[in-house]
């Protein structure tokens, strides 16, 4: 046995390792930090942007597909549902997660952008980005049980815009019934007609003195109440949090300057590209077929570059 040759599970009596042993333990782990869990949610999807106008407005609807799991034929018998939703509705039920599941987690929506934000490019980030936030809504253990969620993925247009509303429209419906009675004669208990007025607000018998007193005397006892281990702890996890958002904040702008220079190097290519395939097209004989390879190459690069700048921006920059 050769010396100093890698053994598995680390005992001498063991067998040797081969040479694929090392790459075949260095490529678990890359499978591993891969894996994550929204991508078991590949049923859900969120696809075929569309853009609409209503008269001054003008806004972009996706369609939103649940499929059966492990279904991803779409001529199945089983039951699957399609519904269109607009980046407003994507806030609704971000909005509604933090009222039914006060305290959970609530994974973030992708950020707006004032200009440009119907390109190609903005439009299928933010698709991304939203099909991204509904998987992992629909695997986090205390979201995929939400009334809403379900409403939104499933609620056809009629009954979605009900939902949406049904707050707001019970509390018009009430204060217009209470208006609408004040002011109007009532029967009373005798059978004499009486005038009811609407409800006056009730002034807060408060003084100010006594509340700016109250603030003053909070702020003179919370001043002498004794520190304890607890607060220096508290204190402490405060400063860590504050110099890791600041680190991060660091860390995530300069993975966008990176992302940002990828797409300006794939760009450059393709304009170095055309143009000597241009000055291959003048010249003749070997000369120009050797510029035109040239531009060719480049070309080839360019797509290879933009490649590598789309996984560089969905593996790296969006989840940053």
């Amino acid at each position: 046995m050769t010396a100093g040759a890698p053994m598995i599970n680390g005992s001498a009596g063991g067998v040797p390792a081969g040479p694929m042993a090392g790459q075949q333990q260095q490529q678990q782990p890359k499978s591993r930090l891969r894996a994550k869990p929204e991508d078991t949610a590949r049923h859900i999807t969120v696809s075929d942007p569309v853009q609409h106008s209503e008269g001054m407005n003008k806004y972009t609807s996706y369609r939103v597909d649940v499929r059966p799991q492990g279904q991803t034929d779409l001529t199945t018998t089983q039951v699957f549902s399609a519904v269109l939703r607009r980046y407003s509705d994507f806030i609704w039920l971000s909005d509604k997660l933090h009222q039914e599941r006060a305290g959970a987690i609530i994974p973030p929506l992708p950020d707006k952008q004032p200009v440009g934000r119907f390109s190609p490019q903005f439009v299928e980030d933010r698709r991304r980005g939203l099909e991204r936030f509904l998987r992992r809504v629909a695997v986090h253990p205390e979201l995929q049980g939400a009334m809403c969620l379900d409403t939104f993925l499933k609620a056809d247009d009629v009954t979605f815009q009900a939902a949406k509303h049904s707050k707001g429209n019970a509390t018009a419906m009430s204060g217009s019934m209470m208006m609408g009675n004040a002011g109007q004669p009532q029967m009373g208990p005798n059978g004499q007609l009486m005038m009811t007025h609407p409800p006056q607000p009730v002034a807060s018998t408060a003084k100010p003195g006594f509340k700016r007193w109250f603030a003053e005397t909070k702020t003179s006892i919370s001043g002498d109440l004794v520190r304890s281990p607890d607060d220096e702890l508290f204190e402490e996890i405060n400063r860590y949090v504050h110099g890791l958002d600041t680190q991060m904040k660091n860390v995530s702008q300069q993975a966008t300057t990176l992302v940002r220079k990828g797409k300006e190097i794939s760009n450059g290519l393709f304009e170095f590209g055309l143009a000597f395939d241009l000055l291959g097209q003048s010249e003749a004989d070997a000369l120009g077929d050797a510029l035109s390879k040239m531009g060719q190459t480049a070309d080839r690069l360019s797509v290879l570059s933009a490649e590598h700048a789309d996984q560089e921006t969905s593996q790296f920059d969006e989840p940053l």
